[in-house]
């Protein structure tokens, strides 16, 4: 008996459910169908828009002054590097389409090694830059650390510290 009851309650819980959901519906559509809340909402999007292009016009305007990158910036950065690699993609294949035509010929197979060592010779340059940003930002971070209160370089929570900002900097 029990268990029809509870079943019972159920059905009557969902049936009384969806007709609450049915009449919130039409009170929503009724109240949004009527002129005046429609006026009050467009005038709002107005002036909410009008204050959004101000907004954006001043940090435009003071990302000069305090030299920090915008929004616009930063898509456009994105596209330059996107385009600068689809180029170089498109080098890089033509190069090897080259490289294998000329295969057998002895100046292109010169040509081929001065490529491959000049490449390995750019990738160990950069590399090397890295390590050096990195340990000048290290010694920097340190630098920082000692004159608000002393850091040890030898305090792991300090290696911990600079740990992370490296890593949080791509380094």
């Amino acid at each position: 008996m029990s268990n029809e009851t509870t079943e019972d309650f159920y059905t009557l819980l969902k049936k009384i459910g969806f007709q609450l959901e049915g009449q919130m519906n039409q009170f929503i559509q009724d109240s949004l169908n009527k002129e005046d809340v429609i006026k009050i909402a467009n005038a709002g999007g107005i002036v909410l828009a009008r204050l959004l292009e101000g907004l954006q016009e001043f940090i435009e305007e003071m990302s000069i002054p305090l030299n920090f990158p915008t929004k616009n910036d930063v898509a456009r950065i994105g596209k330059l590097v996107i385009q600068s690699e689809d180029k170089l993609d498109l080098i890089e294949e033509e190069l090897f389409e080259i490289l294998s035509i000329l295969k057998g010929n002895p100046v292109a197979e010169g040509i081929s090694k001065a490529v491959g060592s000049r490449r390995n010779k750019m990738f160990s340059n950069a590399e090397n830059k890295q390590q050096q940003e990195r340990s000048d930002l290290r010694n920097q971070l340190l630098a920082s650390a000692n004159s608000l209160g002393g850091g040890n370089a030898d305090d792991p929570m300090y290696g911990m510290l600079i740990g992370k900002i490296l890593e949080k900097r791509g380094m």
